[in-house]
Order: C-alpha cells, then structure tokens, then sequence
C-alpha cells in the first residue's frame, strides 16, 4: 500500500504531496499508462451511495512521504542511536579537526624536505574529502553488508592510516597515508551513519541530528588539546598513534550500541540514481553544500596557522582551533533545537549569514589572543550548520526511502569541494602581506553568501511545493521573502 491508497471515505489516506486522485468519474480518462484498480472489488453494496472510492498515485518524479513508508518512533531507542552517532562524529570529524594542528607543525618544522603548503593542503583535503566522494560505492555497499560492517571497514581504515601516517619520513607516504586512506576510512564511517538518525525521528529530528552532530565539538576539543600536549611533549608521531588508539575504541563501542531501522524503510542503494538531479530542490542543495564547504574547510583547518600569523605561539594556536569545536558543541544542538521551532532552513539561512557577519567583523579585523577565540567560538557555532540539517533537508526533498541515494550525489558535491577547499585558501594566502589571510578570509565570506542564496531558493521551491499540495499558488517572489516555517 506504499504505491497505492484506496480510502472509501472519499479522501485519500495519505495525502501525499505529489499525488494525482483519480475519483470514479476520472477513472477511464486517466492516461492508459496508469495502473487503476477496478472500484467494483472496492464497492460493496450495503455502503452508503455519497462514499465513493478514490484511489490515489504517487507522483513518480516526487518521492512517497516519509510518513507513508514507515513512522519513526521519535525516541526510543534512537537516542541510544544519537549517542552513537555522536561517537561517530568524535572519532570522524572531531579526530580530523586536529589536522589543523599537524598542518601548523609540518609548515613550521619542514618534517618532509621539498613538501609545499599545497601538498599539506591537498592531503587535508583528501582526508575531508575523498571517501565522501566515494560515496556512491559505498552506499552500493549496503546491498551486499550490513551498516555495521561497513562501519567496522571504516574504524579499520581509518586506524590503519592514522598508525601508518606515524611512521612515515617521505611526502608521497603521507598522501597515502594521512590522506587518501584516513579520507576513505572516514567516508565509510560517515557516509553510512548520516542516514541513522533521520530513520529514528520525524518531529524531533533536527534536534536529534545537532546533538548527533555535536560529537565533532567535543571530538575537536579533546583531540586538538590532547595532540598537541602529545606533540609538545613527545611528536607528531606519538600523537598519531594516539589518536589511532582512542579513534579505534571509541568507534568500536558505537558500532555496538547503534541500529538502523532499514528492515521497516526499504530504502533504496543506488549507485547513482540520476532521477534525483530532475528536482529543483535537490538542485538547490548541491549548490548550498558547495558553497558552504568551500568555506568550511578554510575556516576549520586555518585558524591554527592564522594564529601564528599575528604572533601567537603554538600553544595558543592549537587552543584558538579547538574553539570552533567549543562553538560546535554549543551551537550544532541550539541550532537543531532552534529548526525544529522556526523551520529548518529559516534557521540555516539565519546561521550562514552570521558566518558572514562573524568573517568580516571579527577574523578580519582580528589581532590579538581574546579577538581569535571570540571568533573561533562564534563561528565553530555556525560553519556547520550542513552537518545538522544535511540529511534532514535531504530527506524532505526526496524522502526517507530515496535518502541513501539524494546522499550519495551530496557527498560527491561536498568531497570535490572538500579535496580542494584549503588548497584555494592556502593559494590566496600572501606571505608577503601584513595580512596574509586576507585574500581567504574574503573568499571564505562570500562563499557562505552563496550558501545562504542556495538556501533561499530552496525555501522557495519548497513553500511553493507546500502550496501546491493545499492547491495553493504562490509567486516567486513572495515564495522568498513571505515568511513560512520550513
């Protein structure tokens, strides 16, 4: 009955957006490529003469509404799922965010003789971004292994080239290691669990994926403080290891603790299903994660060596970093709770512009120790705004039963970005100047003004996809700046 709804009463049970109602008057002119159920079978004669049978079909370029596959329990056991999620996202993100500390090592230190600062970069990059490019493969994987194997390939990867990275002494081996592999063990510890919690939550799910996503904050915290008193102490090499051990045990009790609901929804493993690049809506988020992490990766893998720039030591770079995981903490939560009240993209259009606001008033500006972790905290609470809402705007554009496969094209978009993302920032950065970052610092601002124009249109497309189901016609231009919660 997901693809079918017969309802006596004369309205449709499941008043799917996107449905086409074919009463018993409509039912011979309907176009001979739909499917029609004979009402005779449906009609008894003891029913009352004003009932009538309708039956309803789905539009096919729509996707069947989330409610209409199976209704999430909106608790339960998916807070023990969120904590799990949240684990995740300690040992992924938050582990990763260290990078800017090793990144501020290698540029002082030259540990690999003929490496540049766009080889650092590019292996960044990798480790952000490759395995979300691999995503197609990996969500085909799911055909063939349950989550939690593919989960488990990631902690293996994952540990394996962190440990690896650690005995390195050439550049091309850190590619391998820090880069390509870390990058691909992320993505399969990543690519699979973003689609956990929205499973587990309707009304609650934003909520649900800030304090999910929160475990990169106190993951950049923990990870960014503890491996650079490892480096300061000891080196590199030792905080490598270290990270690998913690990264291994953290990730090995999530893998335990968390659960899908894939046996209720059915959703779809495509390698790549082209049918989704047919919708605006879809088209509108491709464009926002582009943008925004274009900018979210200069922000997150800058600050330590920004701080540098304007005299500060190591140790206070390293701390400045590990706010923005601070703000992550505080601000990935608020903003989840917030969306969950006024619309989830009211609240993420409200999050970029601040990003913008916070770039050019305070990371421009910004000379001294205090002004660096204002900004950190700031906008450690408002970069990442696509790790709450991502899959949840995901799955209101295609539903949850195609949530696998919209998520699959969006972590292309946002692996591409994401390879070469510091590579740009650290392209613009002018050692010459007085202010070196300046140039990176005005890119990073205006591309979360394109994330913020991305998200408008997708409010637009959707407060008219919201009328169009009451049989309501809404303008362009009142579509984008009539207030609406979505």
């Amino acid at each position: 009955m997901d693809y079918l709804t017969t309802n006596i009463s004369g309205r449709s049970q499941n008043p799917a957006d996107s449905a086409r109602t074919i009463g018993p008057g409509m039912l011979f002119n309907a176009p001979l490529s739909e499917k029609t159920t004979p009402i005779e079978s449906i009609l008894s004669e003891d029913r009352p003469q004003e009932k009538s049978a309708v039956v309803t079909f789905p539009d096919p370029e729509v996707q069947t509404p989330a409610a209409a596959v199976s209704s999430p329990p909106d608790g339960g056991y998916g807070w023990v799922c969120v904590g799990a999620v949240f684990v995740f996202n300690m040992c992924t993100w938050g582990a990763n965010s260290a990078f800017a500390v090793y990144l501020a090592h290698y540029l002082a230190d030259n540990k690999y003789p003929g490496a540049t600062k766009v080889d650092y970069a590019l292996i960044g990059g990798f480790s952000v971004g490759l395995g979300l490019f691999c995503a197609p493969a990996i969500t085909y994987l799911n055909n063939f292994l349950d989550t939690r194997q593919i989960l488990a390939l990631g902690i293996l990867f994952s540990t394996g080239a962190t440990v690896s990275a650690s005995f390195t002494n050439q550049i091309w081996q850190l590619y391998l290691s820090q880069g390509i592999l870390q990058g691909i063990g992320l993505g399969f510890i990543f690519v699979p669990n973003i689609a956990i919690v929205p499973q587990w939550f309707a009304k609650k799910r934003t909520l649900a994926n800030g304090i999910a996503a929160g475990g990169s904050g106190l993951g950049g915290i923990m990870f960014s403080l503890s491996m650079q008193a490892i480096i300061k102490r000891w080196s590199v090499s030792w905080a490598l290891r270290a990270q690998a051990m913690m990264c291994f045990v953290l990730g090995c009790s999530a893998i335990m603790l968390v659960r899908t609901r894939n046996h209720h929804i059915k959703p779809d493993f495509k390698f790549f299903d082209s049918t989704l690049l047919k919708i605006w809506g879809f088209i509108w988020l491709l464009f926002w994660v582009s943008f925004t992490m274009l900018g979210y990766v200069i922000i997150l893998y800058s600050l330590s060596d920004f701080s540098r720039s304007i005299g500060l030591n190591s140790s206070q770079g390293s701390v400045v970093a590990s706010m923005t995981s601070v703000g992550i903490c505080i601000g990935r939560p608020l903003v989840g709770y917030l969306s969950d009240i006024y619309g989830r993209i009211n609240v993420s259009i409200l999050a970029h512009v601040l990003v913008f606001v916070f770039v050019f008033a305070i990371w421009i500006p910004c000379k001294n120790y205090a002004t660096a972790i204002a900004f950190g905290i700031l906008a450690g609470g408002t970069i990442g705004t696509i790790w709450v809402s991502c899959g949840t705007l995901t799955a209101d554009v295609v539903g949850l039963k195609r949530l696998p496969s919209g998520l699959t094209i969006i972590w292309i978009a946002v692996g591409v970005t994401g390879i070469f993302s510091q590579a740009i920032g650290l392209q613009l950065k002018n050692e010459n100047s007085a202010t070196p970052y300046l140039g990176t610092q005005i890119f990073t601002g205006f591309m979360y003004v394109g994330a913020s124009i991305s998200l408008a249109l997708l409010r637009g497309w959707k407060i008219q996809q919201n009328a169009a189901a009451k049989g309501e016609h809404i303008g362009f231009f009142k579509s984008l700046f009539g207030y609406s919660k979505v």
